[in-house]
């Protein structure tokens, strides 16, 4: 399912923490602070359970993190103005490979 993560975050620490265990579960940072991958549904229950437990544990007041589900239709239809080297097909889950 592909998923977008971001996050308004005042703590270098926990920005970094946060950002290593997005990665880590494959997402792509598609700006600073904004990820978009394709999770299996158990890999987004624990990544969102991480979440969880370090932001309860580290965040300011002012802090937020933001994990939504969204179609690989909605990524396709997505406009990036300036420079960004998205790969929409690896990032909608529709790469498709012929090896011969």
């Amino acid at each position: 399912m592909p998923t977008l993560i971001c996050y308004d975050i005042e703590s270098n620490a926990l920005r970094t923490r946060l950002g290593q265990k997005i990665l880590e579960f494959g997402l792509e940072r598609i700006n600073l602070s904004v990820y978009l991958g394709t999770l299996k549904s158990a890999d987004l229950a624990k990544l969102e359970k991480l979440l969880h437990d370090l932001m309860k544990a580290k965040a300011g007041p002012d802090d937020s993190l933001i994990i939504l589900a969204v179609t690989a239709a909605q990524v396709a239809q997505m406009q990036v103005l300036g420079r960004n080297d998205l790969d929409l097909d690896d990032l909608t889950g529709d790469r498709h490979t012929l090896i011969l």
